[in-house]
């Protein structure tokens, strides 16, 4: 067994909000697939990171006055969070986390709320599939879910 090749991204938009989160992994590059996650929500982006050969998932924080989004930017050999906010035009970088997934298995995501926004994001790679555990980098929201993206190939690439 390997890994799977792609960690597919999702970028949803409900008129006035982004929130743009990992989805899952596959053999294949699907992103921007649904925002079943987000009733209501459309999507409007996405992407498809291809980690053969690459070490770290990296992800970036933006905000703007009253939103973040955090959102996996790169795959890389070498871990670089937190450089560019350019799919936010006038956002700026509030921080960011690099995941090394050569030993770890999943990748374990958190969807955050102040009541009226979302933002949903990777939060640590590891061998234990933890979701939805803290926000503690959004002072004053509160869990509203999470999911874990399991990296292992058990089909063999099939």
């Amino acid at each position: 067994m390997g890994k799977k090749r792609y960690i597919n991204t999702t970028q949803c938009n409900n008129g006035f909000q982004f929130d743009t989160f990992a989805r899952y992994a596959s053999n294949t590059p699907t992103p921007a697939n649904t925002c079943n996650t987000h009733p209501g929500w459309e999507v409007t982006g996405g992407f498809s990171f291809d980690t053969l050969g690459d070490r770290y998932i990296n992800t970036t924080q933006c905000h703007n006055a009253t939103q973040f989004d955090t959102f996996a930017r790169k795959a890389s050999n070498t871990p670089t969070p937190a450089n560019t906010c350019a799919t936010h035009p006038g956002w700026t970088v509030s921080g960011g986390f690099a995941f090394d997934t050569l030993g770890d298995r999943y990748i374990n995501t958190t969807q955050c709320t102040n009541g009226s926004q979302f933002d949903t994001f990777a939060r640590s790679a590891s061998n234990l599939a933890i979701s939805a555990n803290t926000c503690d980098t959004h002072p004053g929201w509160s869990v509203s879910g999470g999911f874990v993206i399991d990296t292992l190939d058990t089909n063999n690439g099939k």
